[in-house]
């Protein structure tokens, strides 16, 4: 008998249930059941990137307080009169091989057509340019020789722009024949020059390079040099002597007119370079300070010409370095190099660029999974066995690499794989170079596309058509890269019958089959899974991005030169939350176009077409309110909309989902998985004559009669049927004509007719005879 279980004193059993408790996360249906969980929650994989439109501000005036100059004024002003003359020159073109400048801007760019299509004639290419300098000897230097001549190591320093080819460069002294000059391909040169008379010479240097050609003619470039010597013959000018070498100097740094930042005024500047005789030989070498006077020495060996020396320096602004190098035998030899010491490098601004930086993101969601490509099909004929052994790619490290996927992936090498793909599709090239600069101060991101968007436009379609620009590019990289990666998704199924299986390293599943059947083969077919992706391009934020590019100047206005002899160009980004854009706008932006570009970044943010074509605007304004309940206009800001988000519905399938931001497009990709799906067809022939069939017929009905006899004797046994009882113990268990025995064989062999009943004699103690317990 049951007993009922008393509940502790200490326990109080809760009958009511709380309203102000929160509800459980699985509510019990009425009748009690718990609800089932959801077999439809996504689970998105998301990946985002940046698309950068640059206001546009026409014909206007430079609106930035620090308006941008032309660059090529700026480098024709700092440059030799060459140069200069070379800038303003009519005959303009496009350079053959890229500035050393790097930066887009400071290259000739194409002029935007007319609606009519172009109505000037178009410009002539531009002719390349080329600077030549002297390093050594320096202007003005003595030079003195014991000989009857003097040989001169002359060298100096290059530069080209637009040219093909090597520059040619020339050397003489007016007096004799030129000599061609070593031109080195890091922009610098040298040549032997031997100067046969004492007095002074005046030493010339030609530099010429060659470019495109325009109607028919080849474009040139042309600069010279010139550097005039003293040159002391101290034997008095009788002949018979050699010819003696005077020492040779190369400055390496500074550079000639550079600029050193120096907030409190001092620095030390490292002063290095080559020294060398012919013959080779030691020679001394004192740098003297202009300013302060002060002195420093060193020396280099006949075998080691390189020096270095660090000069300190005292004082804001111009510092004259004088490299005096002598030999043992008298023969002297100097260089001049001047350096600036400033608070802040100087600069020129050439380039101003106000953006609205989108934020893009590419989520991708799971949908239809079946069965796809045909891996294998076999067969096995009744009886037959045999092993199987089942590949995947991610079996092996490096195909798994290649097979990886941003949209079921995380992987670092699928993310690289995509942006190429991405960088890829780009046609502004230029853009896309200049975008590495934009992470500076910001969070790098992936760059997705580059447009434009003018600041006079109440309905901005050419933002919106910059936009839809930028994710055509990404949806199609998305394609390429999921289809690459699905490519490298194989997966083989090898079979093997069991007296050939071997053993290798190889990581695969392997598994033993058999056909059970005796008189049909069983027929396998294996294919390949396949995984639907949704994927959802949508715009979830903005934000404004203000980049700026500066020329750093020497102290004479000269562009400086880095070691390579790029021109050093000082980039710098900033970006700010659209609550932020008022003062950023304030800072940079002339104050009569303040309001004006605020309205276009308004303008470029509204009005965009979502994937139905429906207007959606991504940003409001928002008025916060005092204690009272009162709108405080003064307070009003830009923001972007809180809590947007967009219900996609896919048009081919009952899938819908809730994504933040504006959905601008979405597409179905589908890839391949390593899931394997198995279908056995067992074969409609049948492979038995009657008479085998008889005999499988037999075989069943053997087997079969144990079973009915247990089933009759169950039917019995429920429905009390004493008469069929005894008729069943005399069929089934006849007794003979010998004494049975009792054993315990027996007893459970032959059941008496009141165990068929479901009867058992039991004793007084309550146990059966035989001495079971009841």
């Amino acid at each position: 008998m049951a007993t009922k279980k008393s509940v502790p004193s200490d326990v109080s059993l809760v009958t009511d249930v709380d309203p102000q408790a929160p509800p459980p996360m699985v509510e019990l249906s009425p009748t009690g059941v718990a609800t089932p969980l959801s077999y439809d929650v996504p689970e998105p994989m998301s990946y985002s990137g940046r698309n950068y439109i640059t206001l546009s501000f026409g014909d206007e005036a430079d609106p930035f307080l620090d308006p941008a100059k032309d660059p090529r004024t700026v480098l024709a002003a700092g440059a030799p009169a060459a140069l200069a003359q070379a800038s303003a020159a009519t005959t303009t073109g496009p350079a053959r091989r890229p500035l050393s400048l790097t930066h887009s801007a400071l290259r000739p760019t194409a002029p935007m057509l007319p609606p009519g299509g172009r109505t000037n004639p178009p410009d002539p290419p531009e002719p390349p340019k080329i600077v030549v300098l002297i390093d050594s000897p320096a202007p003005g230097s003595t030079v003195h020789s014991t000989g009857q001549s003097v040989g001169l190591q002359l060298s100096g320093h290059w530069r080209a722009y637009g040219y093909l080819g090597t520059p040619l460069i020339s050397v003489s002294d007016g007096n004799g024949k030129a000599v061609t000059a070593t031109v080195g391909a890091s922009g610098t040169w040298t040549a032997p020059l031997t100067l046969a008379t004492a007095g002074n010479h005046v030493l010339n240097v030609i530099g010429v390079v060659e470019g495109g050609t325009y109607r028919g003619h080849r474009l040139t470039g042309r600069d010279a040099a010139q550097a005039t010597v003293t040159v002391v013959l101290d034997d008095g000018g009788g002949g018979g002597g050699d010819v003696h070498t005077v020492p040779t100097v190369v400055v390496a740094s500074p550079r000639p007119q550079s600029v050193v930042t120096a907030p409190d005024g001092q620095a030390s500047v490292v002063v290095s370079g080559t020294a060398s005789v012919t013959p080779a030989a030691a020679l001394t070498i004192v740098v003297t300070d202009s300013v302060s006077g002060d002195k420093q020495q060193t020396s280099v060996a006949a075998d080691q010409p390189g020096f270095s020396l660090t000069m300190p320096l005292l004082g804001l602004g111009k510092h004259n370095l004088t490299v005096d190098v002598s030999s043992a035998d008298g023969g002297k030899a100097s260089s001049t190099v001047s350096v600036t010491l400033s608070t802040q490098p100087a600069s020129v601004r050439i380039l101003n660029k106000l953006m609205i930086v989108e934020t893009l993101n590419l989520t991708s969601y799971l949908g239809a999974y079946g069965a796809g490509r045909l891996l294998k099909t076999f067969s096995l004929l009744a009886g037959e066995k045999t092993t199987i052994s089942m590949k995947s790619y991610r079996n092996d490290v490096d195909t798994s690499k290649q097979a990886a996927s941003i949209l079921d992936s995380t992987a670092t090498d699928a993310q690289s794989d995509f942006e190429d793909m991405v960088s890829q599709e780009q046609t502004d090239k230029a853009s896309e170079a200049q975008s590495s600069s934009f992470s500076i101060g910001a969070k790098a991101s992936a760059s997705w596309g580059f447009g434009s968007a003018s600041i006079d436009a109440k309905y901005n379609g050419a933002a919106n058509s910059a936009r839809e620009e930028a994710v055509k590019n990404v949806a199609n990289a998305t394609r390429k890269h999921a289809l690459k990666a699905s490519t490298n998704r194989s997966v083989t199924v090898n079979t093997e019958t069991a007296s050939t299986l071997t053993t290798t390293e190889d990581d695969s599943t392997i598994r033993e089959i058999a056909n059970i059947n005796v008189a049909r083969t069983l027929n396998y077919v294996f294919r390949q899974m396949n995984q639907e992706h949704i994927v959802i391009y949508h715009l979830t934020n903005a934000r404004v991005g203000y980049y700026t590019e500066d020329i750093v100047l020497d102290a004479s206005g000269k562009a400086q030169h880095d070691s390579d002899g790029n021109i050093v160009i000082s980039k710098n980004y900033q970006e700010c939350t659209l609550p932020e854009v008022g003062s950023l706008l304030k800072q940079t932006m002339r104050p009569e176009y303040v309001d004006k570009v605020h309205e276009a970044i308004v303008h470029a943010l509204s009005g965009i077409p979502d994937y139905q074509d429906t207007l959606q605007s991504l940003v409001e304004t928002a008025t916060p309110t005092d204690d009272s309940g009162e709108l405080v206009t003064g307070a009003a800001y830009l923001r972007v909309v809180r809590n947007l988000h967009t219900v996609f519905k896919d048009p081919y399938s009952p899938f819908q989902v809730q994504v933040p931001g504006i959905v601008l497009a979405y597409d179905h990709i589908v890839q391949r998985t390593d899931g394997v799906f198995v279908e056995a067809i067992l074969g409609q022939g049948d492979a038995l004559d009657p008479y085998s069939h008889g005999l499988q017929d037999a075989a069943i009905a053997a087997k079969n009669a144990p079973i009915a006899q247990a089933a009759l004797a169950s039917t019995l046994v429920t429905g009390h049927d004493t008469p069929g009882a005894d008729i069943y113990r005399k069929v089934f268990f006849a007794q003979s004509d010998e004494p049975q025995t009792t054993s315990a064989a027996t007893t459970s062999a032959a059941p008496s007719s009141s165990a068929v009943h479901g009867h058992v004699a039991t004793t007084a103690d309550g146990r059966s005879k035989n001495g079971v317990p009841t």
